[in-house]
């Protein structure tokens, strides 16, 4: 009977979509299962005025129907049936990201519109005080938090220089990409035509540590129409002084180009990380038929939010025929970090591989909670079978 040699190499089965993944010291391969959907709030403040000239509304309709088509999980909240959203009552802690859609229309107390104020400028800023994966759209926020807020509110929530950014400055005909290596702007086409009813979309300059990304065409005159900010910490904001699509009359002309914007945004500012680092603990060779060889330990960082991890891909790469050498693959949770498997310690799954097969899936019982600040440590254990010369 021979002795062993052998290499793993790590493949995870996540099931959140909106990931970013690192290894350290391995070898790693992702993909994306469906047993869970990236759940996304969008409020739509559509408590707003319009002209009878105007059919406005938020973006609220179209942005979920753009969302669910893509198999994310949408819950939209509205502010004229539901009243003014808070982190409690909307549960948006809870989500991946959040937009705030305003769309066409604005505040007018005359005609019983209160439209972005004061309980919705108190919803952004406690939002991004918190979670902080947040859009911002709609073409008269300036105007309305010059109304209800102050300039303080519009610098540190949408992350603009309020003394250079204008709020009316007129009607975007044109969207031009100015960062085509920013996430957001990725397979977009370097420009794109806009319709809009009114000449109340705004001119953005950003503040410091934040991006203009794109552009807007104002009268032949090119301003900042798209602003970002990435705090590197988690927290990221899209601000969007226009309306993205209400209707055929109101938005981005192209379908496939504001959706492609749509699903950018909301992947960069919900991403999630994820750091992976591997440790051996195997010696090279093993001898035939022993069981509960502790192969490999894994430890698991999340940053950004919580990463559920539904299971793992084990690729047996040394002398080893896995089909037959490897009868059984075990994952354990080291809860006490001790790189030992101790009584009592879960085994998340178990599997073996497949006839002529060096890879086995192996699929936990219920999704693992990766806790940004709680490293989970996972054990490798392969029982060996006889092994022949």
């Amino acid at each position: 009977m021979s002795n062993i040699k052998h290499k793993k190499f790590l493949t995870i089965v996540m099931v959140i979509g909106l990931l970013a993944v690192s290894l350290v010291n391995g070898y790693l391969k992702v993909y994306a299962a469906s047993a869970y959907s990236p759940k996304i709030l969008i409020v739509s403040n559509n408590d707003t005025y319009n002209s009878s000239s105007v059919s406005g509304g938020t973006s609220a309709a179209q942005m979920r129907t753009t969302l669910e088509a893509a198999g994310y999980s949408v819950t939209v909240w509205d502010e004229v049936t539901q009243g003014a959203p808070t982190l409690a009552n909307t549960n948006a802690l809870s989500y991946d990201a959040v937009i705030f859609t305003q769309g066409v229309g604005y505040r007018s107390t005359n005609n019983g519109k209160e439209g972005l104020n004061a309980a919705d400028i108190t919803f952004l800023r406690d939002y991004q005080n918190n979670t902080g994966h947040l859009i911002v759209e709609g073409e008269d926020v300036l105007y309305d938090m010059s109304l209800t807020g102050t300039s303080t509110d519009q610098k540190e929530i949408l992350k603009i220089n309020t003394s250079s950014s204008k709020s009316d400055r007129g009607k975007i005909s044109v969207l031009k990409v100015t960062d085509a290596a920013h996430p957001v702007n990725q397979g977009l086409a370097a420009s794109v035509n806009t319709s809009y009813q009114t000449n109340w979309q705004d001119s953005l300059v950003a503040d410091t540590g934040a991006k203009v990304i794109m552009n807007g065409t104002f009268s032949s005159t090119d301003y900042g129409a798209v602003n970002t900010w990435d705090n590197g910490s988690g927290k990221r904001l899209v601000f969007m002084p226009f309306a993205w699509y209400v209707n055929a009359s109101n938005g981005i002309n192209d379908a496939t180009w504001r959706n492609t914007l749509l699903l950018n945004a909301v992947k960069w500012v919900g991403e999630k990380r994820l750091t992976v680092t591997g440790a051996n603990l195997v010696a090279g060779t093993t001898p035939p038929n022993t069981n509960g060889v502790l192969m490999e330990k894994f430890t698991f960082n999340a940053s950004n939010g919580d990463v559920y991890l539904n299971g793992l891909t084990i690729e047996e790469n040394g002398t080893a025929t896995a089909s037959s050498d490897v009868p059984q693959v075990k994952i354990y949770e080291d809860t006490n970090n001790n790189s030992i498997v101790d009584g009592g310690e879960p085994l998340l799954g178990s599997g073996a591989f497949g006839a002529g097969l060096e890879t086995t899936t192996i699929t936990f019982a219920a999704p693992v909670t990766i806790t940004p600040g709680t490293p989970k440590n996972f054990l490798v254990v392969y029982d060996i079978g006889n092994v022949p010369n």
